[in-house]
């Protein structure tokens, strides 16, 4: 096998954690428009609200010409209605409030915390690999890693929608090989916590794929080799993919 050049990582849940649920962010920043919003209900409906019009509208709508701001003010706007809030006209422009103030809310470091081992674990990992970020995720990724000063640690950082390819196409794994200047995808290493958009997406491009999954549970029912799963970042220094 050859020798590993380039290391990239998911963002959300790998390098990037929400401080809360989905839910409590949400219903804190609707209070400020006098929106009551029921968090747990909110933190159940969002993720079908989200896969369900990631399926109809992939990568944040870009190839339907819609905005960022346009695709989550619907995703905002669905997650209030299936948690049971009439969408009255006074509702309506609560809830349009609320989920523009919250596109702004989560380009900040606010609703966000870093893997406490990440600045540790990349700074290691700079002085041998080529770092890079592949996500999907809109253009508040830059200033994201800017507002964690973690920008300093890749060479490159691809958005989904700004590169108008998403995980799990093999074209967005190939861009980022063409960032690094590299052609081989077998010295290429792909992290993140989604089997299918991460690990299952970086093999069927060519790629070394680490699953990185604390769930036991979620590790059991799925099973990936000991020797491509990690629970805690820190645990990449000492896989044998790295030693080689």
């Amino acid at each position: 096998m050859s020798k590993l050049k380039l290391i990239t990582f998911d963002i959300t849940n790998t390098i990037l954690r929400a401080r809360v649920p989905v839910g409590e962010e949400y219903a804190k920043v609707a209070c400020r428009f006098g929106l009551n919003l029921d968090a747990a209900r909110i933190s159940q409906e969002f993720p079908k609200v989200f896969s369900g019009l990631w399926a109809v509208q992939p990568n944040f709508g870009v190839a339907d010409g819609i905005t960022a701001r346009q695709w989550w003010s619907t995703a905002v706007m669905a997650a209030v209605e299936r948690s049971d809030v009439k969408l009255t006209e006074e509702n309506f422009e609560k809830v349009s409030a609320t989920a523009e103030a919250l596109f702004e809310h989560y380009a900040t470091a606010a609703p966000w915390m870093v893997d406490e081992s990440s600045t540790y674990i990349l700074s290691s990992l700079k002085r041998t690999h080529q770092l890079g970020i592949i996500s999907n995720f809109d253009e508040r990724l830059e200033n994201l890693l800017e507002k964690f000063d973690l920008q300093q640690y890749f060479s490159f950082a691809i958005a989904s929608r700004a590169a108008g390819v998403c995980k799990p196409d093999p074209t967005i794994f190939d861009l980022a090989l063409q960032k690094a200047g590299i052609h081989d995808p077998s010295t290429a290493l792909h992290v993140g916590d989604d089997l299918a958009l991460d690990f299952k997406a970086a093999k069927s491009a060519g790629w070394n794929a680490v699953w990185f999954c604390s769930d036991q549970a979620k590790r059991h029912r799925y099973p990936v080799d000991e020797t491509e799963v990690i629970a805690h970042l820190h645990e990449l220094l000492t896989l044998p993919l790295l030693q080689r």
